[in-house]
């Protein structure tokens, strides 16, 4: 649903770290809502614009707020698992 419309964002690992819901349900829905309208006006102001594959320029086109909050939090969840991942490191070195 995501990646054709734009509508519903992805469900992945990174996401599901960061925000902490599991599947696509009415809740889970109903959170990332509540989410949105907290934040409303933050992410009305970054809204970033795609690029033209064939071209590499910037469109007028802008990506859909349900990416925006995938991007958002798929990225907070990278860095999270990464951050997990050097304190176990760091656990392991004598």
């Amino acid at each position: 649903m995501l990646g054709g419309f734009g509508c519903v964002r992805a469900f992945d690992r990174f996401f599901n770290d960061c925000f902490r819901v599991l599947k696509l349900s009415r809740d889970a829905l109903g959170e990332i809502e509540g989410c949105y309208d907290e934040n409303r006006r933050l992410l009305a102001r970054r809204r970033i614009n795609t690029l033209d594959f064939t071209t590499g320029r910037v469109t007028t086109r802008r990506y859909p707020r349900a990416k925006l909050i995938d991007m958002i939090f798929f990225h907070e969840g990278l860095q999270m698992s990464k951050r997990a991942d050097r304190s176990r490191a760091r656990r392991r070195t004598p």
